[in-house]
């Protein structure tokens, strides 16, 4: 029998006070999977990340098995002929920014209401582990159109960005991705305006 994951597409409202980001940024360009300045894939930004967290080189990380995602993505006016681009930093919330890395990014997002937006991996209802890694791709593919989903709700006010926040297993499950810890929960928050 195939494992479904479960999708939440109708936006919980959240409020949330300052958050502390530190990480790994880049700027892809649409034409190319590789960033700009690293000129490696976003999947490596994560990989570089979690081994800076292990080593112990960020600080004050509030929960490991957290990991989030700023993103901002710029689209030229048509007249312009240029891919766009979207900015993308892999980071851990911190506590505050004492003794980050030089090679690191250090970013304060203010207070702000969001709406949430998540999907969850099938569990074995005896462990509670995850019996798959949650494929959060229906929430981006064209599936959900967050932005409409946004709008039937009365939200038409969103600022220029969003966080996806990825929630990894806290133990190793053998053959599964990301060496054994897979993605159970995925979030995408949507910053709106009153």
């Amino acid at each position: 029998m195939m494992m479904k994951d479960t999708y939440y597409v109708e936006p919980k409202l959240i409020t949330m006070g300052e958050i502390k980001l530190v990480g790994m940024r880049d700027v892809f360009i649409k034409t190319s999977q590789l960033g700009v300045d690293t000129k490696e894939p976003i999947p490596n930004l994560y990989s570089h990340l979690i081994n800076r967290a292990i080593s112990g080189a960020i600080k004050n990380i509030l929960n490991m098995s957290i990991t989030t995602a700023l993103e901002m993505r710029h689209e030229w006016p048509q007249f312009i002929k240029y891919p766009s681009m979207q900015y993308h930093l892999a980071a851990y919330e911190v506590s505050d920014f004492r003794d980050v890395p030089s090679d690191m990014t250090a970013v304060t997002l203010p207070a702000s209401k969001y709406a949430l937006f998540y999907c969850e991996s099938p569990y074995d209802p005896k462990t509670k582990k995850p019996q798959q890694q949650v494929n959060w791709d229906p929430l981006y593919d064209g599936t959900y159109d967050l932005h409409k989903i946004l709008e039937g709700h009365g939200i038409k006010k969103y600022k220029g960005f969003h966080l996806e926040r990825s929630h990894y297993w806290h133990e190793e499950i053998p053959g599964m991705p990301n060496a054994g810890y897979p993605i159970y929960k995925f979030e995408i928050w949507m910053p709106i305006e009153d």
